[in-house]
C-alpha cells in the first residue's frame, strides 16, 4: 500500500469518527434535557437577565397583580395579571416570540408559562425566585408610579 492511499484511508476514518462524535454529543445533550415540552425554562437571575438582554425581540411579562406591579417592577415589563389578559395578549404574538415571565416568587409565572406552552408558544423563560430573587441579587427595580413615555 502506498503512502497516498494510506493517507486517504486515514482521512476517511477520521471523518467518520468526527461525525460519530458529533452525533453522539448531540444525542447525549438531548438525553440530559429533563424538561418536558410543556415546562417553561426556569432561569437564574443572571441567566434570565443575560438571555433577555441578548434577544433582538422578546417580551418581559410581569404576571403579578397591578398593585404589586405599581409598587416595584423590573425595567419595562408588560403587566399581564390574569389569564383573561394573557388570552388577549397572546392573540397578537408570534408563537416563536421569546417570553420572559416573572412574579413575586415564581409560582404564578410557572403557571402562566405552562399555559403559554399549551397554547403553542415555544420560548418561555421564567425568572427563578421571581422579583424577590432579582432584588436579592442586587438587580435594579423601578418603584412607584408607572411612567408612560
Amino acid at each position: 500500500m502506498n503512502a497516498e492511499k494510506f493517507v486517504l484511508i486515514m482521512m476517511k476514518i477520521i471523518r467518520r469518527l468526527l461525525i460519530f462524535a458529533l452525533l453522539s454529543t448531540t444525542y447525549l445533550v438531548k438525553c440530559q434535557d429533563t424538561s418536558t415540552n410543556n415546562e417553561p425554562k426556569l432561569l437564574s437571575v443572571d441567566d434570565f437577565e443575560n438571555r433577555f438582554n441578548m434577544e433582538v425581540y422578546a417580551l418581559l411579562i410581569d404576571v403579578r397583580l397591578k398593585v404589586e406591579y405599581r409598587k416595584e417592577r423590573i425595567k419595562n415589563p408588560v403587566n399581564v395579571p390574569s389569564r383573561k389578559n394573557l388570552d388577549r395578549m397572546v392573540d397578537t404574538l408570534d408563537h416563536e416570540t421569546p417570553l420572559y415571565l416573572y412574579c413575586t416568587s415564581n409560582t404564578r409565572s410557572i403557571s402562566a408559562g405552562e399555559y403559554l406552552k399549551e397554547l403553542g408558544f415555544a420560548n418561555i423563560y421564567v425568572l427563578e425566585k421571581g422579583i424577590r430573587g432579582w432584588k436579592e441579587a442586587g438587580k435594579p427595580v423601578n418603584k412607584g408610579r408607572v411612567r408612560r413615555d
